[in-house]
C-alpha cells in the first residue's frame, strides 16, 4: 500500500512539475530557438593612457554579428566592426589633428538573457580584438590589443524572428608596463532569428 501511495506521490509531482517547465516555456521569446543573425551601427570610446600620454577619441562603426542559441537563456555570439567614420582625437585633453579610426573589432561571446515573449535583457561575457590607426599629415601609427569583453544589453521584438537592440559593450587591457587601452561602445542593432 506504501509502494501504491508513493507511486502516486511521485506521478503528481512529476506532473505538476512538467506542467510548471510547460507553462514556464510558453512565456519564452519563440526567437530564442536557433541561428540569429544582426547588424549594428556603434559609436566608440577609444581611450589610451601610458607614461603621462592620454588619447581619446569617439569614432563610429558599423558591424555584423551571428549567433546560436544553446538554450533558450544561453547563446554563444561572433561579432566583426569596421569604422564607417573617423573622429579627431584629444592627447592630453587638448584638441589635435590626429584622426582616429578603427579598422577592425571582433570577438566571441556568451550570451545570457532572459529571453521573454517580446522583450530579451542579456550580459556578455566574451574575448575581443581590435586595432586602432591615429593618422595626422604625413604619419599613421596601429595600435592593436585583445582583452576581455563585458557587455549588457536588451533587445525588443516585433514578432518571434525580428528585433531591435540597444547595448554596451566594454573591452579593456592593461599590460605590466602600465599601458591601458580601452575601447567602450555604445550601440542600436537590428537581429533577424530563424
Amino acid at each position: 500500500m506504501k509502494f501504491a501511495a508513493r507511486m502516486a506521490l511521485a506521478a503528481s509531482v512529476l506532473s505538476t512539475s512538467t506542467f510548471a517547465i510547460a507553462e514556464e516555456n510558453a512565456h519564452l521569446g519563440a526567437y530564442a530557438k536557433g541561428a540569429y543573425v544582426g547588424t549594428f551601427l556603434s559609436t566608440n570610446m577609444i581611450e589610451s593612457d601610458s607614461a603621462g600620454f592620454s588619447l581619446e577619441a569617439e569614432p563610429t562603426s558599423v558591424g555584423v554579428r551571428a549567433g546560436y542559441y544553446l538554450i533558450p537563456q544561453i547563446a554563444i555570439e561572433a561579432r566583426y566592426s569596421t569604422s564607417i567614420s573617423d573622429d579627431t582625437a584629444e592627447v592630453n585633453n587638448i584638441g589635435t589633428g590626429v584622426d582616429v579610426s578603427l579598422p577592425y573589432n571582433y570577438g566571441a561571446y556568451i550570451k545570457a538573457g532572459y529571453p521573454a515573449k517580446k522583450f530579451e535583457p542579456y550580459l556578455l561575457l566574451g574575448w575581443n580584438k581590435f586595432e586602432f590607426e591615429a593618422e595626422a599629415p604625413g604619419v599613421s601609427n596601429k595600435v592593436s590589443d585583445s582583452g576581455l569583453s563585458l557587455g549588457l544589453g536588451v533587445s525588443l521584438f516585433v514578432n518571434d524572428a525580428l528585433g531591435f537592440n540597444l547595448e554596451a559593450l566594454s573591452v579593456y587591457d592593461k599590460d605590466g608596463s602600465g599601458y591601458e587601452e580601452s575601447i567602450t561602445q555604445g550601440s542600436l542593432g537590428v537581429v533577424y532569428s530563424f
